[in-house]
């Protein structure tokens, strides 16, 4: 018997592991008013692009990384914000977070979340690969 959130995890990391990046949720940056329809498309385009992404992700393996979208060079990104956090569950696996959303979001509290889910994660999966 497995949580459901063990088992997201888990569904999550099989999902990554088979295509290198894994994305959920995009659907709400085309509410964001920051987004007008034709760089939401663009926005959407992007992140079908899982090789651009995940140069992204791995560009920096600090532990927390905050990207502007001016500084990614990709104008249908400017109003975004990326904040990337890495786990690792062990030597063979490791892998970011990353959530994409408006410069102007709470940075202190999704940075917090960020962490701790990342952490969660980490730990979980730690606890899977030596189960196996």
């Amino acid at each position: 018997f497995m949580p459901n959130v063990l088992l997201a995890v888990h569904d999550a990391a099989k999902e990554a592991a088979s295509t290198n990046v894994a994305i959920k949720g995009q659907s709400n940056l085309l509410v964001m008013p920051e987004l007008n329809p034709t760089d939401a498309k663009k926005v959407m385009e992007f992140l079908g692009h899982s090789s651009e992404l995940s140069e992204i992700l791995l560009v920096n393996n600090s532990k927390v990384n905050v990207i502007l979208g001016s500084e990614l060079q990709n104008p249908a990104l400017e109003n975004l914000s990326i904040i990337i956090t890495h786990y690792t569950a062990s030597p063979e696996c490791s892998g970011a977070l990353a959530l994409i959303g408006s410069v102007r979001m709470n940075y202190p509290k999704i940075i917090s979340t960020l962490e701790y889910t990342t952490h969660t994660v980490g730990t979980l999966l730690s606890e899977l690969l030596d189960s196996e």
